[in-house]
């Protein structure tokens, strides 16, 4: 199976968080770490990942801020490189909100109440499914 790069980008840096990241995705895929920052662009070019992996609290609106302006740097900069989400989406309001601020290059969700150990193969299966119509969802 080929090894793709992730560029892994979270709005919480606590260590847990990234040991738990990387032990479920570096089984298949390079991870390196950004942050949910516009300004990470020169970052994740020289990753050159072949998707964005974004983990997100959503606990205020300086977070979804952040989010917001990450994603619009993404499409801009990064259109071909495919994103896919883990975010609080259990709550249709939430879901709802978050399908209309990504842009197109947002591959789909994954729920942040599913188990560490499904992450590798949620993001594959997206990667492989990044062609049909409207979101991926994993909860």
């Amino acid at each position: 199976m080929e090894r793709l790069r992730v560029a892994c980008a979270s709005d919480t840096e606590t260590k847990r968080l990234r040991t738990n990241l990387e032990e479920a995705l570096k089984g298949q895929f390079d991870v390196r770490f950004v942050s949910i920052d516009r300004t990470q662009k020169s970052v994740i070019q020289k990753q050159s990942p072949d998707f964005i992996f974004a983990d997100c609290d959503l606990m205020n609106d300086a977070q979804l801020g952040d989010l917001r302006g990450f994603l619009v740097m993404t499409a801009k900069h990064f259109p071909q490189t495919p994103v896919i989400l883990r975010a609080p989406i259990q709550e249709r309001e939430t879901r709802e909100a978050l399908e209309a601020l990504c842009p197109d290059n947002v591959l789909g969700f994954i729920s942040t109440g599913r188990a560490y150990e499904h992450i590798s193969s949620d993001c594959r299966r997206m990667l492989q499914n990044k062609h049909r119509e409207g979101f991926t969802y994993a909860y």
